[in-house]
């Protein structure tokens, strides 16, 4: 099942469009859709598209200097990361990114990780969707993300759902590759989202990050229990 997002003005209308973008001539691309909807939905992750965030006047700013991300730590190689516009170095043109997105870059002379993440509240146990947008800088890789949900603030706690995410999308041709879970909480609580980059990569190689979104989908659906007497 797949979920996707997007901030809508109340009194407008919209058209909901699905396309098939495949562009290779050899290779079949068919898809199967049906059960489609659209409905309200709050999302728990703040600052998911990375929109409040301030580059101080810059294309691109690191985690480490100066840039502003509201409501995400990032930490190890903070270098490595921070917040681009759409037009810069990191990010092509012809990616829809609205203002800003998230980068995390690794490189081999450099071994350490990178983790960009962010603390929320689940507030009834059930099945939330959790989906964002990633691609790869350039054509030349496919840069590997690890995504982790932890029990607790912050990312001592347990790991309770993990995903590792490949980019294959190149962003200068303004495709995003879209990652879409269902994640169970049977408790609510506190909870934290990480990105995570291990360093000392074999080359240069960069994911860029945007319209994180985790929202109530339903309850828990429970097992039909038939007793025969």
């Amino acid at each position: 099942t797949a979920h996707f997002y997007a901030n809508l003005v109340a009194g407008k209308s919209y058209t909901l469009s699905i396309t098939n973008n495949a562009t290779s001539s050899t290779t079949a691309s068919d898809s199967v859709i049906d059960l489609v909807s659209a409905s309200f939905a709050t999302n728990m992750i703040k600052n998911g598209g990375f929109e409040g965030g301030d580059t101080l006047g810059s294309m691109y700013k690191q985690a480490n200097s100066g840039v502003y991300n509201p409501h995400w730590t990032a930490t190890g190689a903070t270098g490595k990361t921070g917040l681009a516009k759409s037009g810069s170095s990191w990010i092509n043109a012809a990616l829809d990114v609205g203002t800003y997105a998230l980068y995390m870059q690794t490189k081999p002379d450099d071994s350490s990780t990178i983790s960009v993440y962010q603390t929320f509240y689940a507030d009834l146990p059930g099945i939330y969707s959790f989906s964002f947008h990633h691609a790869m800088r350039s054509n030349s890789d496919s840069p590997v993300t690890r995504v982790r949900i932890y029990s607790g603030s912050g990312t001592d706690g347990t790991v309770v759902k993990e995903w590792s995410v490949t980019s294959s999308a190149y962003s200068g041709n303004g495709v995003w590759d879209d990652f879409a879970a269902n994640v169970k909480r049977a408790e609510e609580g506190e909870y934290t989202l990480e990105f995570y980059r291990v360093g000392g990569t074999s080359k240069d190689i960069s994911a860029l990050i945007d319209d994180v979104c985790l929202a109530w989908k339903e309850k828990i659906r429970r097992g039909l229990v038939i007793v025969v007497q």
